[in-house]
């Protein structure tokens, strides 16, 4: 599996107790290659299918300045994440398939 895929983002809003000022956790893993092994990725069934996982995440919450959720006219929800320095540069590290262009 070739491509990048930003498929789960574990435990958002999570309460915290550890820090005062942090209230939730956020963690980005990237699709894997499925021979890179048990010890550097998880293989889960998500939305209906099997996803060969890194376990260390790209992306977590201390790589976040900000964070917005909106509604869109069709019901479904959304996020936008505004990323720090080092969130960027792992962000755009990432190996991202080329989408077609309409």
């Amino acid at each position: 599996m070739k491509a990048a895929l930003l498929a789960t983002l574990i435990g958002l809003a999570v309460f915290s107790g550890a820090e005062a000022k942090q209230h939730s956790r956020f963690r980005a893993h990237v699709e894997a290659n499925a021979s890179n092994g048990p010890v550097f990725s998880d293989q889960l069934q998500l939305f209906g299918r099997t996803v060969t996982l890194e376990k260390i995440p790209s992306l977590s919450e201390q790589d976040v300045t900000r964070f917005q959720s909106y509604r869109s006219k069709d019901g479904s929800y959304g996020a936008l994440f505004e990323l720090n320095p080092h969130g960027q540069l792992a962000f755009s590290a990432q190996d991202w398939p080329a989408r077609p262009r309409k």
